[in-house]
């Protein structure tokens, strides 16, 4: 996986890219790996940007990466309320 340092496994998620939108849609069509998509579409989704949501369902039903799996659901699983 490339090296982000602004990605930190808690409720902080780093600091907002200094991208724009454009740059990083692009940046998701050079991308060559699942790994590398996954994390730009983390920061274009902090950019409030949701419109490549379906590209982030359509990984999740069929990668087949178990890194890139875990590390989605580990991810926005911190999102989700639960009930004990």
């Amino acid at each position: 996986m490339a090296n982000y340092t602004n990605l930190m496994n808690s409720s902080w998620y780093g600091e907002i890219s200094n991208s724009n939108i454009s740059d990083i849609k692009e940046s998701i069509l050079r991308s060559k790996t699942e790994q590398d998509v996954i994390l730009q579409l983390v920061e274009l989704f902090k950019l409030g940007d949701f419109t490549q949501k379906a590209l982030l369902i359509h990984l999740l039903n069929h990668s087949e990466d178990e890194a890139v799996l875990i590390f989605v659901f580990g991810y926005f699983a911190q999102f989700v309320p639960m009930k004990i």
